[in-house]
């Protein structure tokens, strides 16, 4: 049977399609990939032969229902791990955050200027100040109870530090500290 002109008319379609400058922009890059198109296939074939081998293999396909048997991976452990993945770039950002922080650190630790820095600004707190202020107070009531000699204390010497104010304020502490262990004891 001769061809017809409805055959030859859908020849010259294929060949108009043909000289556009798209269509073979298209061919080119499609026939430059056509190496890797290749390969990829050639592994997807290898892949379903093992495949197909580990599913003919009896003793493989026993001794993996076996390690699942006996091992503790259940319905909630996949769901779990599926949420893990599902969680892994939050992860990984933070992961990433720690990871700056600690190069920070030991950059910082490192760098001698930058811990002195560090070390006169955490003495201008109002705490460290208030610290030393203690420890000042500590050491001058050390020294006074060191450099007078002892005398014997009377329980009328006593009696009378009871009046102070002082005391009484120290006293009002001390009622207030043991009330508060013996609430939270309860």
């Amino acid at each position: 049977m001769a061809p017809g002109y409805a055959d030859q008319t859908q020849s010259y379609e294929w060949l108009n399609e043909l000289e556009r400058p798209e269509v073979q922009e298209s061919l080119k890059k499609l026939i430059q990939k056509l190496p890797e198109i290749q390969r990829s296939m050639d592994s997807v074939g290898n892949l379903i032969q093992f495949s197909e081998s580990v599913v003919k293999d009896r003793e493989t396909i026993d001794k993996l229902e076996q390690r699942l048997t006996y091992s503790s991976i259940n319905a909630e452990s996949i769901e779990a791990l599926v949420q893990l993945l599902g969680k892994l770039p939050v992860l990984l950002k933070l992961v990433e955050r720690l990871e700056q922080v600690t190069v920070f650190l030991e950059s910082v630790w490192k760098d001698k200027e930058t811990l002195d820095q560090l070390y006169h600004s955490a003495m201008d707190f109002p705490v460290v100040e208030r610290g030393k202020e203690t420890l000042e107070l500590v050491d001058r009531i050390k020294e006074k109870a060191e450099s007078q000699p002892q005398q014997q204390i009377s329980i009328f010497t006593v009696l009378k530090w009871m009046k102070d104010p002082n005391v009484q304020k120290g006293l009002h502490y001390i009622q207030a500290t043991l009330d508060t262990i013996s609430e939270k004891s309860r």
